[in-house]
């Protein structure tokens, strides 16, 4: 009987952590909570010395981009592309500062980043002033051989709050 007592509780300890494990699968750890937050960072600092080559490394081989103007690329060397042309443009006096507003993790190895971004300083094709603009912005992480590289990102620009 002492066996069978023994056996039950070591299965039910067994069960337990097989429960928890699972529960926790979905979560990061806190190291890779802070390794996201320093990727959105990395990417503002690469953003604010205009290096398209340096904001393309945060994406995957085969990441993409959708940005609020609706333009999409595909792949980091698209990705890459498109902000070279967009910071000797637009964007090429701006400045942008990120506030990441939650991360989910949907496995341990790939994370729902959300993120707001003040852009500052922008001009447009006849170098008049853009106004600040707040883009929201949602990227889908993924770790790769230890690095968290964007798989997926979309922003948008939210429409003004309705007048009375």
């Amino acid at each position: 009987m002492k066996k069978l007592w023994v056996a039950s509780v070591l299965g039910m300890v067994l069960v337990l952590s097989r429960v928890e494990a699972a529960a926790g699968a979905e979560g990061g750890s806190p190291e890779d909570e802070a390794a996201l937050r320093q990727v959105q960072e990395e990417f503002a600092a690469a953003w604010n010395q205009h290096d398209p080559t340096a904001m393309a490394r945060f994406w995957a081989e085969d990441g993409d981009w959708l940005g609020p103007d609706g333009y999409f690329a595909q792949g980091r060397a698209a990705v890459e592309s498109y902000l070279s042309e967009a910071h000797t443009g637009d964007w090429a006096t701006s400045k942008n500062t990120i506030t990441v507003t939650s991360i989910r993790f949907l496995k341990p190895d790939v994370a729902a980043v959300n993120a707001e971004y003040n852009l500052t300083g922008a001009r447009d094709w006849f170098n008049n002033p853009i106004p600040n603009q707040k883009i929201l912005a949602t990227s889908i992480m993924v770790k790769k051989d230890g690095k968290w590289l964007t798989s997926v990102f979309r922003a948008f620009i939210p429409p003004p709050p309705p007048r009375d």
